[in-house]
């Protein structure tokens, strides 16, 4: 199959996957959010920060390096899992012993029994990855779709039923650990894939020299997400840490449906034609515009609707994660575009130029959390958003200067959409003052919005987004596949 064919096919099941399992993944946290305080959710959040940073070991950026080497051996991959499964049983004890330190630092007796059980995700990680790698280098993104998917209802139904019967802050760990153990299984079921008993040595030193930079950038990239529930988790009260979390995850749900959409099917296929930079820079194009016809105004309209939104769906004790919302939505607007650059240079083997702009946005994001952490939430969002303005134009550096596709090029290409879905944000914000009813200022507010949103795209000639959206209701009747430039 040609490779723009199979993008078009990954893309096609990489949103249904993405929407589908976001939406029912959201719908469970909408309903255990009602039941379990916020301070159950900030607990998590800071077992969270030490299992994400965690899992970075496990993975190492040998995931990356079987894709990125396109056609990986038996060998490459038998040495890959026991690679990761050794790591996640090393951290898995280190994080046993460390927890009753984790517990006095933070105050809470109650993490030790805690971070016992959430760490044992590392482990169950371990048997993802290879899989995952081995679908994403044949462009088999139809198996993922369906692992996904069960294992986010299967997960829900056992966080909501624990989060029932008053099992609190439990439901959200098993929740967590049942999820993960759920896609383990399945994959490795529709993979058939078992390891060799071999490690070698020369297949590690190979897959090493490509991962060694994935992994420094990779564990920066993780440091840097999650310094902020770092320092709320020791700082502020765990309710604090629950509504930033919160908030963060609301503008998170749209930010990793669209970044797993485009970033798991935008690696492997650029990796596939790194030789050919006209060709990289198309798709990197293409890619950025498609990306941002869908997530500027997705983002914009949920920050818009924040309030009542949070009003109808989490009830009053939620309202203070509504200005958390509105900044990241932002946040993450330009974490999109930007990580598309990372993604380019990770693709033509310069991971070692990723991990060197890695250390610079860590020294920058500590700069601005120094400066915001002593005046509340509120101001660690705004150095969030800070940051990641400058991170745009850091990842853009390299790009600009290897392939003359930089931060003012891309500017460029999503400018007239960025506008568009500002101004109708605007338009559709002050249709709300008009009206009482939450639910009825949410409808008003997003058919405004959407309505105005296409007719300022057609004012600008954006003709691609027209394009896009036949292509789209072709790929939905099974006549083609979704669009990419």
């Amino acid at each position: 199959m040609p490779l723009r064919k199979k993008m078009k096919s990954g893309v096609f099941w990489t949103t249904i996957d993405r929407f589908t399992t976001q939406l029912v993944q959201f719908a469970v946290g909408i309903v255990i959010a009602r039941i379990v305080s916020p301070a159950h959710f900030g607990v998590l959040g800071i077992l969270l920060v030490f299992v994400n940073l965690s899992q970075v070991f496990v993975e190492s950026g040998f995931g990356k390096a079987l894709i990125q080497k396109n056609n990986p051996t038996d060998e490459d991959c038998s040495t890959v899992f026991y690679f990761n499964l050794g790591v996640s049983l090393l951290l898995y004890l280190i994080l046993w012993f460390a927890a009753p330190f984790i517990g006095r630092f933070y105050n809470m007796p109650e993490l030790v029994n805690l971070m016992h059980v959430v760490s044992l995700v590392l482990v169950l990680n371990a048997f993802i990855i290879v899989p995952q790698a081995l679908f994403s280098i044949r462009l088999d993104f139809k198996s993922l779709t369906i692992a996904n998917f069960i294992s986010a209802i299967l997960s829900g139904i056992i966080g909501i039923f624990m989060a029932l019967r008053g099992f609190d802050i439990w439901a959200l760990v098993f929740q967590t650990l049942s999820r993960v153990f759920f896609l383990a299984l399945i994959q490795l079921l529709q993979l058939k894939w078992i390891p060799l008993f071999v490690f070698s040595k020369s297949s590690f030193k190979t897959l090493y020299s490509y991962s060694v930079n994935l992994f420094a950038s990779s564990f920066i990239g993780s440091l840097i997400s999650e310094l902020n529930s770092m320092v709320i988790g020791k700082i502020f009260k765990p309710d604090q840490l629950g509504f930033y979390s919160r908030g963060t995850q609301f503008a998170g749900l749209p930010y990793s449906t669209i970044t797993s959409i485009i970033y798991r099917v935008l690696f492997p296929a650029l990796a596939s034609v790194k030789e050919d930079k006209e060709q990289l820079v198309a798709i990197s194009k293409g890619v950025i515009r498609y990306a941002s016809f869908i997530s500027f105004p997705l983002l914009l309209w949920i920050a818009m609707i924040a309030e009542p939104m949070v009003r109808v769906l989490l009830t009053e004790k939620w309202m203070h994660a509504v200005p958390i919302i509105q900044i990241i939505c932002v946040a993450r607007m330009i974490s999109i575009v930007a990580g598309i650059s990372v993604e380019l240079l990770n693709s033509v083997g310069r991971s070692d130029l990723s991990f060197r702009q890695d250390l610079l946005k860590m020294s920058i994001r500590i700069v601005f959390l120094i400066a915001a952490f002593k005046f509340g939430i509120i101001w660690i969002a705004i150095a969030e958003l800070a940051a990641t303005s400058v991170h745009f134009f850091i990842n853009t550096y390299y790009p600009g200067k290897i392939l003359k596709y930089g931060a003012f090029s891309q500017i460029r290409d999503f400018f007239p959409i960025l506008i568009a879905a500002f101004l109708s944000s605007v338009i559709g914000y002050f249709s709300m003052s008009f009206i009482g009813n939450d639910w009825i200022k949410i409808i008003v507010s997003i058919l405004i919005s959407v309505i105005t949103y296409v007719g300022f795209l057609f004012g600008f000639n954006q003709r691609d987004f027209f394009e896009m959206i036949k292509n789209s209701i072709n790929a939905m009747k099974g006549k083609t596949h979704l669009f990419i430039k």
